[in-house]
């Protein structure tokens, strides 16, 4: 790439604002020296008393430049519209972009007019994409004769300032119809919560489509899509890009009259919110790629809009469809330390065998790719779909990352927690955030300034890499996003072991009150937790009673194994916001994996005393149908051990 198309990228993709002047001697310089000057309706050099110009201030990271001047001269009573850049800065779309923030500041003001010389191509050009239209020829040969348009000139007028034929009006909520909007702008939203509107529209002309609508700082930006949102991963539809509407368009329902532009029926599909993952620029800086997921839980499902060409675009469902088994991960077996064998564990915590926080969260899988990271949860939904914590996570990991070649393709293994500052989230807190819908999600983590972390503790094992290799990549990762990959925090000493898990029982530790991991060997690993905890099948949801009744679930039934009897319930831990979707989305629930504390467990029943609950387990699969994975407690209680 040149110097050149870097400077036009940088140009094109900067921050443009408009500034009054005082000083107009730009302007007469640059009219000055072309040589149709002469011929304006109006002479040179003109003064700044009589004008209404404005400064075009291109702003980078070196601060902001003086790139030309927009703005209205008077004239025999019209008002004439003007622009000029300085050379370096023109061909790159400004005087379009400031023309109509020109425009848009002026929008109430009455005949505005463009005279342009006929040779002056680019202007013609542009005249016309800032929505001017040709006067009709009966009045151009009137307006010729009294001397208000040049020989060799076109005379241009801006709708609705100089109405003098019946031209079809915009749809409600269409400032021009020529407008479109800088989709350049979306870049300061990557990463942010923004409206999405799918408008079902019932069109005269064009017939049944559908519109879809994200909002930006310009205002709604719009797309017409014939067959609607694709519905599975990989597939395309046509998206021809529509002029942007109001902000208020997004609550429009209605019937547009014949004569108005889009004239037919228009209702909501669909009202919610959408995270722009990503905008991607061609060579030549225009916006080339704009992606973005829509709000639900599990996976968002995300889009990608792609321009085909000029105001053409593909509309591509990207959701990811690749599974925690289809990545050959396997989760690392762990043997439970018993009180009674916890010294020895301790004794051999050495550099070889180290020891770790076992932080309180919940297990992910990292899949580093060629130019992102996604963080994909170790379990299944119930129909058997992956589900993607990566929005949730860090959005900013699908906006385009620079992933060394030795990290690409690997899968990591991580416990996905939350801080609020250094003090993690409670489990439960946790498990909120990653079964909520993504907008709800977001809102949480953004509204209690929750830092979302996840800590990298194993490489999947291909067999060609040594420990130390492994823990050079894993090092990789957190140096590419260490705002959101750490580092289990580890021991290597008996000494220090002691320290770390002191601060654990006694409750001084902020990442967990759980207990430690010792790496036993360099593959297998154990832990010990240092209060009764035992894993239950969820069977049942009953209603809540009280100021949760018919809205609210009360309490959890649960059993020892997936098809055994139920044996007791669980009525303490559920934070109201989980009581509410554990009722409201039961489903999801049911059959899941559930950690529990408890006071030992009554020999005849089964159930265990004063059971409170800890977490629903993000490690194991949720799907129904051939689950072999219920996590090694369950498993072990199946095979009767």
């Amino acid at each position: 790439m040149t110097d050149a198309t870097v400077r036009v990228i940088i140009i094109r993709m900067a921050k443009i604002y408009l500034s009054p002047t005082k000083n107009v001697d730009l302007t007469n310089a640059i009219h000055m020296a072309e040589p149709w000057s002469k011929n304006h309706p109006f002479s040179y050099p003109m003064s700044a008393a009589r004008a209404n110009m404005y400064d075009i201030l291109v702003k980078d990271k070196e601060g902001k430049h003086l790139a030309g001047q927009v703005g209205f001269q008077s004239s025999r009573g019209l008002r004439y519209i003007i622009y000029g850049l300085k050379p370096e800065y023109r061909g790159k779309g400004l005087a379009e972009q400031a023309a109509k923030m020109a425009l848009r500041k002026h929008q109430k003001d009455r005949l505005i007019v463009g005279v342009i010389n006929k040779t002056n191509k680019p202007s013609l050009k542009l005249i016309s994409r800032l929505g001017f239209q040709k006067l009709p020829d009966d009045q151009e040969l009137e307006a010729r004769r009294i001397g208000l348009i040049p020989e060799n000139s076109d005379w241009f007028y801006y709708p609705p300032s100089f109405h003098t034929t019946k031209v079809a009006e915009a749809a409600p909520g269409i400032p021009s119809r020529s407008e479109y909007g800088n989709l350049s702008q979306l870049s300061d939203l990557i990463g942010q919560l923004t409206d999405f509107i799918e408008h079902e529209h019932e069109a005269r002309r064009a017939g049944l489509h559908t519109d879809l609508r994200l909002a930006g700082p310009e205002g709604l930006y719009s797309w017409a899509v014939r067959k609607g949102i694709p519905q599975e991963p990989g597939k395309s539809h046509l998206a021809i890009q529509q002029p942007l509407h109001d902000p208020a368009y997004g609550s429009f329902e209605g019937e547009i009259p014949e004569g108005q532009y889009g004239a037919g029926k228009v209702k909501i599909r669909n009202k919610s919110k959408v995270l722009i993952n990503s905008v991607d620029y061609d060579t030549d800086g225009n916006v080339a790629k704009l992606g973005f997921s829509l709000d639900q839980a599990g996976t968002p499902q995300r889009l990608m809009l792609s321009r085909y060409k000029d105001n053409q675009w593909l509309l591509i469902n990207t959701t990811p469809t690749v599974t925690a088994a289809d990545t050959g991960f396997k989760k690392p077996r762990m043997r439970i330390i018993r009180d009674s064998e916890l010294d020895k564990y301790i004794e051999q915590v050495s550099k070889d065998t180290p020891a770790s926080a076992k932080i309180d969260g919940g297990l992910g899988l990292i899949r580093f790719l060629k130019r992102k990271a996604e963080v994909l949860s170790y379990r299944t939904s119930v129909t058997g779909d992956p589900i993607y914590h990566t929005e949730r996570i860090n959005p900013r990991l699908l906006a385009g990352l620079n992933v060394p070649k030795s990290l690409q393709g690997q899968v990591a293994a991580g416990e996905i927690h939350g801080l609020k500052g250094n003090q993690a989230i409670p489990i439960q807190e946790l498990g909120g955030i990653m079964n909520s819908s993504l907008a709800k999600s977001r809102q949480k983590i953004e509204a209690e300034n929750i830092q979302m972390r996840v800590a990298l503790f194993h490489l999947l094992d291909r067999g060609d890499l040594t420990r130390e290799q492994k823990a050079q990549i894993l090092g990789q990762a957190v140096d590419l996003v260490p705002d959101t990959f750490t580092l289990p925090p580890s021991v290597d000493t008996p000494k220090q072991a002691r320290g770390l898990l002191n601060k654990i029982v006694s409750g001084k530790y902020p990442l967990t009150s759980e207990g430690m991991v010792f790496d036993t060997s360099p593959t297998t690993k154990a832990k010990y937790k240092h209060f009764p905890e035992t894993d239950v099948i969820v069977r049942n949801i009953l209603p809540g009673e009280g100021k949760y009744k018919g809205t609210h679930a009360g309490a959890i039934q649960y059993s020892l194994t997936p098809e055994g009897s139920i044996v007791g319930n669980i009525g303490t831990g559920l934070s109201d916001a989980l009581r509410k979707d554990l009722w409201d989305n039961q489903a999801n629930y049911l059959n899941r994996v559930a950690r529990i504390k408890h006071q030992g467990q009554f020999p005849t029943s089964q159930a265990f005393r004063v059971p409170v609950l800890l977490a629903l387990h993000e490690d194991y699969p949720q799907v129904k149908d051939d689950r072999t994975d219920w996590g090694p407690e369950i498993m072990e209680r199946l095979s009767g051990k």
